[in-house]
């Protein structure tokens, strides 16, 4: 096959793999006041009321002016902030990425603000299917979904799994970072950065394992002298 004639794998359909989860937040009265605070400081620090001097005007002066504005500079951060605080408190990974849907007519002071948060969760597969997950060989371009199998590796404790998943990154790393085929299919400071990575996933799975070490050296040496 010429190099004209490649063409990309099609998607896998991962359905099967994921649930799809809605998450009710409630960010509390105290939590939505002291944003409003923190705004409302910030801003009076910097505007100038008729008969003060500018960054002085009492906060009973400043409030009714401002009220519209500060609603919609802190919803957006105040979501942000929430929204891996209330994964980790529901037992997800708080680095995992969360559509929030909210109304912002909701958002006032002195009451508790409600959100949803719309995500896939992996589900949670026995080891006799993660450990053919594990046999199956990964497209390049899935290599991130083998966090998610890490994750149910850790939860499952079991030994034998997390040497085969150890044994999986160190390959996947492998065949991202060498100038194969994986390369050419790749841009190499794609391929070189979840390379790196994965490497350091194995080292924390596997503290002191020098193939891993060696991986993660020679990778992130690669990817430094790339252009950026």
């Amino acid at each position: 096959m010429g190099e004209t004639d490649w063409a990309p794998p099609k998607p896998r359909d991962t359905s099967a793999l994921y649930d799809d989860v809605e998450l009710d937040v409630v960010v509390s009265a105290a939590d939505v006041d002291a944003a409003f605070e923190r705004e409302y400081d910030e801003i009076r620090r910097e505007l100038k009321v008729p008969g003060h001097p500018r960054g002085s005007a009492p906060m009973s002066a400043v409030r009714p002016m401002l009220e519209g504005r500060v609603i919609a500079s802190i919803l957006a951060p105040l979501v942000m902030e929430q929204t891996p605080k209330a994964l980790e408190r529901a037992g997800y990974d708080p680095r995992r990425s969360a559509r929030p849907l909210f109304d912002e007519t909701g958002l006032e002071e002195g009451k508790p603000f409600r959100f949803t948060l719309h995500f896939q969760n992996p589900r949670a597969r026995t080891d006799a299917e993660l450990h053919e997950e594990l046999s199956q060989e990964f497209s390049l371009y899935e290599a991130w979904r083998l966090d998610d199998i890490r994750r149910l590796v850790e939860r499952s404790g079991s030994a034998t799994l997390k040497n085969a998943l150890v044994a999986k990154l160190k390959d996947v790393a492998t065949k991202l970072g060498l100038e194969t085929e994986g390369a050419r299919i790749l841009p190499q400071a794609y391929g070189w950065e979840l390379a790196v990575h994965l490497a350091e996933v194995v080292l924390e799975l596997s503290p002191g394992d020098p193939d891993a070490a060696r991986l993660r050296t020679t990778y992130a040496t690669r990817l430094a002298k790339l252009p950026r």
